[in-house]
């Protein structure tokens, strides 16, 4: 295993609409023996990102070192091939060899660096019981399902234990079921061995599942990094906060001991964050929005707003979805189906609460922290 680190690296392309800045001036570490997961929507420069560490791009600028190699120096014009940086890479589309059994495929890195001690160890055999395709060895990659040609493709990622494992949205072509199992199976793997890793994904549930630290990035950039924990309860920005769809908003005016809402209205400022002044931006997930007298509104201090009408409702299985408008924002309540009392109807007037520990305030953008 080793550490990963890239300095001041930069991409651009260009195209017909100008210069366009995949990676922006970024510098990143994947500790020794972690998997970090770089998450984001498509565009961000996640994927280039990737390639840029397996030597598929070459950054404009920058360093690039996998341990204590040096793989990229942009300044010097050196960039080490693919084959000589010490990666094994799962792809998004399997790249499976279609003529070579699941073996055969396994084996293949083992074969192309000339590691014939691990193949007279049967050290395919000992991979693919990780990954659980043992069963399959002798069978051809049309002959198995999309799971099990993840599985395999995994398998010969790891087969040459690289000393980085590089997965470029490994789950996206998997139905919702196996892209669940299998964001375990990642995992647990992981916990097993350790391997160090870089991910790319753009789904939340998936990077949170399987990651040790998550990167969320935008426009080339790392708008914040941290545990999925730190992440997902503390999005660092509104643009982070946006792109996790924590959409519910509230629009606030911050004087001396008094928060007033568009419409005039005023809600009691939140524990921690009374010297505020100024314009302020809160948000809360939908699932942390109870209605009083629907849900039960219990432990804690609370951020409690009146006068929320009833737009819309829809039943989901599990839960209701009702949609609230109040001074000019449209706000969503999750209501799970089989804890409320009643759904209100549309055109009804409730009460909302919103614990404090459920609530992230911004300031021009940021997030502020309590006091």
């Amino acid at each position: 295993m080793v550490n990963v680190r890239l300095r001041g690296v930069e991409k651009t392309f260009k195209g017909k609409a100008g210069i366009t800045r995949a990676i922006d001036t970024l510098d990143l570490e994947v500790p020794d023996g972690q998997l970090l997961v770089l998450l984001g929507p498509s565009g961000c420069g996640k994927t280039t990102i990737l390639r840029s560490i397996a030597g598929l791009e070459t950054p404009n600028a920058g360093t690039i070192e996998l341990g204590n190699t040096i793989v990229l120096d942009a300044a010097r014009g050196y960039s080490a091939p693919p084959r000589k940086r010490d990666i094994g890479m799962v792809f998004q589309s399997y790249a499976l060899w279609p003529h070579m059994t699941v073996r055969e495929n396994i084996a293949f890195p083992l074969r192309a660096r000339g590691k014939r001690d691990m193949l007279r160890s049967d050290v395919v055999k000992q991979v693919a019981e990780l990954v659980e395709v043992d069963p399959l060895l002798d069978r051809y990659p049309g002959q198995l399902s999309g799971g099990q040609q993840q599985r395999v493709a995994l398998a010969r990622g790891l087969v040459a234990e690289p000393g980085v494992l590089l997965l470029d949205e490994p789950l996206s072509n998997l139905d919702a079921r196996l892209r669940s199992e299998l964001r375990v199976e990642i995992r647990n793997i992981h916990q097993r061995i350790g391997f160090t890793g870089v991910y790319v994904t753009h789904d939340q549930v998936e990077a949170f599942s399987v990651a040790d630290l998550v990167v969320v990035m935008g426009s080339g950039r790392i708008l914040q990094i941290g545990t999925p924990e730190e992440v997902y309860s503390r999005p660092a920005s509104v643009d982070v906060a946006r792109f996790l769809g924590i959409n519910n908003v509230l629009h606030i005016d911050a004087v001396e001991g008094h928060w007033q809402l568009a419409d005039a209205s005023s809600v009691a400022p939140v524990a921690g964050f009374e010297y505020l002044r100024g314009k302020l931006e809160m948000r809360f997930r939908s699932d942390a929005l109870e209605l009083v007298g629907v849900g039960a509104a219990e432990g804690g201090p609370r951020l409690e707003i009146a006068g929320l009408e009833v737009s819309s409702r829809v039943y989901a299985g599990q839960y209701w979805d009702v949609g609230l408008t109040k001074a000019g924002a449209t706000l969503t309540g999750r209501l799970t189906s089989n804890s409320v009392a009643r759904v209100p109807v549309v055109g009804e007037l409730t009460i909302g609460s919103v614990p404090h520990q459920a609530l992230t305030i911004y300031q021009g953008g940021t997030l502020v922290e309590r006091k």
